[in-house]
């Protein structure tokens, strides 16, 4: 092992002293280039591998006296996390000047007073004196990194636009620190090699923010999958500016592990005007929202262009403009917000226009922990996991708005025709009241069980419509049931008397799998749970009377004979029946608690009535 010699052709130490007692190297910088990016390729190509003892450094490798790159050298040195033992090695920093002076210009003086660095001319003797203190051991390097660590301050480097492109690098070098390592898998190939291309990772900035987290890196025992199970099979759309840096590798990472598929808005051109900007991603997006097969989960930056970071209306910011336009297109389709900003009111202000979900990415302001940056990306799992449960309400929107805007109703003339197809179909009719009902919160029972009710009060107005049929009893106290069928011809179900019933269809009694046992075996707790259709009117003894027995005849004969519907769905009609007159509209007592019905079903009856009604 020796020391090793830094330097631009500025020092006669070259020739004078020790000439094959020390490696030599000789940095000469670029000013076209980023000075930070050259000094790493320096350290990782020219001392890395070195087996060194000490290290001279001129404190000056430039024209400019005045930049000391020698000394920010030393730093990048101090804080090069790939080679621990490189780090902690004694600097000696050659300068003609006093350390006072030194201290009095340089902005980054405190290097200077940190363990293991050493001013020092290039006179003989004092150059000879570090030379035996090196030899003999005395000359130390640093036991540990933290004096530096805490006592510099080091600005974010200039070049970048804002805070937000840093916070965008940071995460994303963070994040993929934590995934396992899979050589095997090209998505994660070109995951890594985008991040190890990141400028940022050159700078002083970011190699103290990794000094300060240094113990919360993460080994192979901390990594983790990134599979989102909930996912599989989705494709999702990601709108954000800092695709291009990394973020489009780690999408296509994690969505491949997880078996859905991206996306991707990737025409962001620094040229490109805000307008301009937000009409290309408003054209794309109807490109898709117009296919067979739209995107109906969105991921959104906020900030997509350099003019957002000085806009002050928050209304104005080109990911708000899109998720607005989104929005109004199709107030179902999900949307997640990305941002490096935590401020609540942006939030806030996002949930005000439908949006549920919000994604902060980590930044290097919090110095996150292993811990907490785990529970970040988990956080973004489970934002985008919630969202998939919510992406049937885009759907939903699309056959209800289909369903108002082309109905087997709209050009009726019949007042009771009309009067129907309003309620249901109109601007906030029933159909509305369903969705939006769902929109706010399609997870509470309350709510479901509203949108129960008004899903059988659609179905009971249109199988009392007299086109329909007519289910009616006589002044004798006698009663019958009549459907039209769709070739216009009128089908008897039933007659009925006091005692006797001829009828064509026959309600099935039993007990349904989620009423309380306490009577499953007791008929007069029995309830219809199915039917039997006889191809003619079949003469009977008794009835089953009731109004949801009464109903169900009804709905059943329609169904099945004018909408010529499957029995499964006809039904699971039925079973929805019972639930809904005994807990949605009455707690009777009769359904087991546990059991409670989720918005799937609600999702059914749209799908029934997009069936029975649509053109």
């Amino acid at each position: 092992m020796k020391p090793i010699l830094i330097h631009n052709e500025n020092t006669y130490l070259l020739n004078n002293f020790y000439e094959k007692s020390w490696f030599v190297e000789k940095f000469t910088p670029n000013a076209k280039s980023d000075i930070d990016a050259q000094l790493t390729v320096f350290i990782n190509e020219k001392i890395q591998k070195k087996a060194i003892s000490a290290i001279f450094i001129k404190a000056t490798l430039s024209i400019n006296y005045l930049e000391f790159i020698g000394i920010r050298l030393g730093i990048h040195l101090r804080l090069s996390s790939k080679n621990p033992e490189l780090q902690l090695l004694p600097i000696i920093i050659l300068c003609d000047d006093s350390l006072v002076q030194v201290c009095k210009i340089y902005r980054y003086h405190n290097f200077l007073l940190s363990p293991g660095v050493y001013l020092s001319s290039e006179s003989p003797s004092e150059i000879e004196c570090v030379f035996k203190k090196i030899e003999t051991g005395q000359l130390l390097g640093c036991d540990t990194l933290l004096p530096i660590i805490e006592s510099l301050k080091i600005d974010p480097p200039s070049n970048y636009d804002s805070h937000h492109s840093i916070a965008n690098e940071w995460a994303l070098f963070r994040y993929s620190s934590m995934f396992e390592q899979d050589e095997s898998n090209e998505n994660y190939i070109k995951l890594q090699k985008k991040v190890h291309e990141l400028e940022y990772l050159n700078t002083l900035h970011f190699k103290l923010l990794e000094a300060f987290s240094k113990r919360q890196n993460f080994k192979s025992k901390h990594n983790i999958r990134p599979s989102i199970k909930e996912i599989a099979n989705t494709e999702i759309g990601v709108i954000d500016d800092d695709l291009l840096n990394g973020w489009l590798e780690f999408y296509n990472y994690v969505f491949g592990e997880s078996e859905a598929k991206l996306n991707a808005f990737v025409d962001f051109h620094r040229e490109d005007s805000k307008s301009d900007l937000i009409e290309k991603v408003q054209k794309w997006l109807l490109i898709n929202f117009q296919s067979q097969n739209p995107i109906d989960i969105f991921l959104v930056d906020l900030r997509l262009h350099e003019d957002d970071f000085t806009e002050n209306k928050f209304e104005e910011l080109s990911g708000i403009q899109i998720v607005k336009f989104i929005k109004k297109y199709n107030p179902g389709i999900q949307i997640i917000i990305t941002s490096a900003s935590n401020k609540v009111w942006n939030y806030q202000k996002c949930s005000s226009l439908g949006v549920k979900y919000y994604f902060v990415k980590e930044s290097p302001d919090t110095v996150n922990t292993r811990d907490e940056s785990k529970a970040s990306f988990n956080s973004f799992s489970s934002q985008i996991g919630l969202a998939v449960k919510d992406l049937f309400l885009a759907d939903l929107f699309r056959r209800i708005n289909n369903l108002k805007r082309s109905n087997i109703f709209l050009n009726a003339s019949n007042a009771e025709i009309v009067e129907f197809a309003n309620q249901t179909f109109g601007t906030h009719g029933l159909l509305d009241q369903i969705f939006y009902l769902l929109l706010l919160n399609n997870s509470d029972e309350a709510i479901i069980n509203q949108c129960l009710l008004i899903s059988f009060q659609i179905l009971e107005k249109y199988c009392e419509l007299k086109m329909i049929g007519d289910f009616s009893r006589q002044k004798d106290a006698s009663s019958s049931g009549f459907v039209w069928l769709k070739d216009s011809s009128k089908l008897q179900i039933f007659y009925s008397t006091k005692d006797f019933v001829s009828s064509r269809l026959e309600l099935v009694l039993g007990h349904f799998d989620f009423q309380i046992d306490q009577y499953a075996n007791e008929k007069s707790h029995f309830t219809p749970i199915s039917y039997v259709l006889h191809e003619e009117m079949m003469p009977k003894l008794s009835v089953r009377s009731g109004l949801d027995s009464t109903f169900l005849v009804k709905m059943i004969s329609v169904l099945n004979y004018r909408e010529e519907m499957d029995r499964v769905d006809i039904e699971r009609l039925m079973r929805l029946r019972y639930y809904r007159s005994n807990v949605a509209a009455h707690l009777t007592g009769n359904v087991k608690s546990s059991y409670r019905i989720s918005n799937s079903e609600i999702d059914f009856f749209i799908r029934v009535f997009s069936k029975m009604f649509a053109i």
